[in-house]
């Protein structure tokens, strides 16, 4: 299959208000989640690209770094997907949140290589929610997204609905994720604990 998006953009520019430290800097495993992601999507993708505020926290991984271009008063993914698609290279990239370190290769292969035609985005339907930070995205969505904040609009669902978007049904995403875990976000110390537990039964999911 001929790979469309070519890019991986990563943000972590978040404030992890929910976990009282940051995300990306937590250890599964002996590393750090945003430096399991990184080789994970270094195994598939050309170019990676971390959204973030301190760029020293991520000078020793193979990434190139950026902040957010536009900057608004509430913190908000859309900001850091604007930024992560200005800096690409890519007519299309596949964007992750950083505290999702079960990511499946597998799917992301199969989601690198949709057939994208004329759509904005490629974004998995899980559970009747779409994942747009597990998704893929056209480097046309910069001025769509800049048109959008600029008028106050910050939530990602809502801008998703109002470009051209193709949902993934949760079917085709069970072939090569059946238990889903790559949209496990990890916001809190619960979520963090349990985390912990399922590496420890499964190592799998952050070896790469």
């Amino acid at each position: 299959m001929v790979k469309t998006a070519k890019t991986a953009v990563i943000l972590a520019g978040g404030s992890s208000s929910r976990m009282g430290q940051d995300k990306s800097q937590l250890k599964l495993a002996g590393m750090t989640m945003i430096e399991i992601i990184v080789q994970k999507l270094g195994k598939i993708f050309e170019e990676v690209i971390v959204v973030g505020e301190r760029e020293e926290q991520f000078s020793s991984l193979p990434v190139i770094f950026t902040r957010d271009i536009i900057v608004k008063p509430v913190k908000n993914s859309l900001t850091g997907v604007h930024a992560g698609l200005s800096k690409s290279s890519s007519d299309y990239s596949f964007v992750v949140a950083c505290d999702m370190p079960f990511l499946n290769l597998n799917l992301i292969q199969y989601l690198s290589e949709y057939p994208v035609k004329d759509y904005d985005l490629v974004v998995p339907l899980v559970k009747d929610c779409h994942q747009s930070l597990h998704a893929v995205y056209s480097k046309r969505c910069v001025d769509f997204i800049a048109d959008h904040l600029n008028k106050y609009y910050y939530r990602i669902g809502y801008f998703i609905t109002q470009i051209n978007t193709k949902y993934i049904p949760q079917q085709e995403i069970e072939k090569y994720d059946p238990d889903f875990l790559s949209f496990l976000n990890i916001n809190t110390r619960e979520e963090y604990e349990r985390a912990l537990k399922l590496v420890k039964e499964r190592p799998d999911l952050v070896s790469v």
